[in-house]
């Protein structure tokens, strides 16, 4: 069947000239170009915000104490990009200036720079505080978590290494007699710290340290006594009072001083 049969005189005729002209080297044919179709416009992930918030475990640290340190999380509002996000993290160098026994202090923040792996949304940092013994310094300081432009910020207190209870069981009683003393800091020293024990008159009050069972019998008693406090001893530490008989009822103290720090407590002999 001829092809002008099979699809009808006309179309054949036009399809017979386009084949004569594309042998010729004259003919083209137009193919009309149809663009993809195009996503709405959407905001780079750059410029998106990132961090959510900056917590602390507690809001305490105890400058050069073992058991002192915060940890503390960054949070992101979604999970990092591939690679990860790093965040800038700061503290206050120096939060109270001081010489001697009431140095200064200040407190550092572990690592300073803390990248948050792709795929999670946190990540968690230290704070470490330092500072000379002054018994009563508290300073407030921030933390800081810095992207890009972004920050987010959190408090917490620098509180100096301190006596925090001195007890004596019992604190009364009839001449002789040995009274149980506790000496209490707020933190374990990264270094060996030493309180000492003195009383307010040697010919009545005398100490002793205590090493195993606490008993009346033990080592002499001494005018004063140091209390030597570490990273690894226990706190609080315990120590004795040996009370001489008096004439007279007799109201004494007895003293505690760790660095600038003095802790008293009243102990009563009777007669």
């Amino acid at each position: 069947m001829a092809l002008g049969e099979r699809i009808g005189p006309k179309i054949a005729l036009v399809l017979a000239g386009m084949i004569l002209n594309l042998g010729m080297g004259t003919g083209t044919i137009a193919v009309p170009f149809q663009s993809p179709p195009t996503k709405p416009a959407s905001r780079p992930e750059a410029t998106l915000p990132w961090l959510g918030s900056v917590s602390l475990n507690r809001t305490t640290s105890i400058a050069a104490a073992a058991d002192g340190d915060i940890s503390g999380t960054v949070r992101l509002l979604r999970p990092a990009i591939r690679g990860g996000i790093a965040v800038v993290l700061s503290t206050c160098p120096v939060v109270a200036a001081g010489s001697g026994e009431r140095g200064g202090l200040s407190a550092t923040v572990i690592p300073p720079r803390l990248t948050i792996p792709g795929g999670l949304d946190s990540a968690t940092f230290w704070i470490r505080s330092k500072g000379s013994l002054s018994g009563s310094t508290n300073s407030p300081c921030n933390v800081t978590a810095k992207y890009g432009d972004e920050t987010q910020t959190a408090t917490f207190t620098i509180e100096s290494l301190k006596i925090t209870a001195l007890t004596l069981v019992p604190q009364a009683a009839v001449g002789p007699f040995t009274a149980t003393g506790t000496v209490t800091l707020n933190g374990r020293p990264l270094e060996a710290t030493t309180v000492a024990l003195t009383g307010s008159d040697p010919q009545v009050v005398r100490f002793r340290t205590i090493v195993g069972p606490i008993t009346r019998e033990g080592p002499s008693a001494q005018e004063s006594v140091n209390l030597t406090f570490t990273s690894s001893a226990s706190n609080p530490q315990t120590f004795q009072v040996v009370a001489s008989p008096v004439p007279q009822a007799r109201t004494l103290t007895i003293t505690a001083r760790m660095g600038g720090q003095t802790v008293i407590r009243p102990i009563t002999v009777r007669h």
